[in-house]
């Protein structure tokens, strides 16, 4: 593929993705928690990806960068975790768990960027940035189980056909990202970008296709008025 293509697509996939989470973050109704972890999902898997897309076609971007969107990588499986427990359990308080898990995650992350900056101790980084993955793929397990474990509740007694079919479309679509990312040493490295970028459109034509969106985002809709 022509590299000037392979960054377009790899890039707007990030820039939309930016664009989206703040949408859901911020802008999004009727509010509930389950949008806010989705949108904080789409940003920090934005930001991420971005960071890829930059270091593969320009190399000398600036280790503040490539920290920065390693520190969001550390964010995504929380993320995915969160917005799956809440979108299939909607009645469950979960801000405080959240709160807990999330900051606790971010404070150990930020110590380690500020102790041990990338341009200082590359060999460390090179060891921190595999915990990094394994964390994510931890994450990304943890929320199979519970899905599982939950399936019951929101697959089998809900009749609710799109939104199951949303709920499982965000999971694979993390799987398959996180397994780009995780071998991107054995394929490529801008894989992990690519993989998101496709995710991502599908995504978007699902809730652009779809008449209503509550009925992807909200495992009983009929509580809801539709969002165009």
């Amino acid at each position: 593929m022509n590299e000037s293509l392979l960054f377009f697509f790899s890039a707007l996939g990030a820039f939309n993705g930016l664009l989206l989470g703040v949408y859901f973050i911020f802008f999004s109704k009727p509010k509930h928690f389950s949008h806010s972890m989705l949108g904080a999902l789409f940003l920090a898997l934005s930001v991420r990806v971005g960071k890829s897309v930059f270091f593969y076609f320009y190399d000398s971007i600036a280790d503040a960068y490539i920290q920065f969107g390693l520190f969001a990588c550390w964010l995504i499986g929380p993320f995915l975790y969160y917005y799956s427990k809440s979108a299939v359990q909607p009645k469950l308080s979960l801000k405080r768990e959240f709160m807990v898990v999330t900051v606790s995650l971010a404070c150990f992350s930020l110590i380690i960027n500020f102790l041990f900056p990338w341009s200082n101790y590359p060999v460390f980084w090179t060891y921190f940035v595999r915990i990094i993955y394994l964390q994510w793929l931890f994450f990304v397990i943890l929320t199979g189980w519970m899905l599982y474990r939950t399936h019951d509740e929101w697959f089998l007694k809900s009749k609710n056909r799109p939104f199951k079919l949303w709920i499982l479309s965000i999971y694979f679509g993390n799987v398959l990202i996180c397994l780009a990312f995780n071998t991107g040493n054995y394929t490529s490295y801008i894989a992990g970008a690519l993989s998101f970028s496709f995710v991502f459109y599908a995504l978007i034509l699902m809730l652009l296709f779809h008449k209503r969106s509550d009925e992807l985002l909200f495992l009983k809709p009929n509580k809801y008025q539709s969002n165009k």
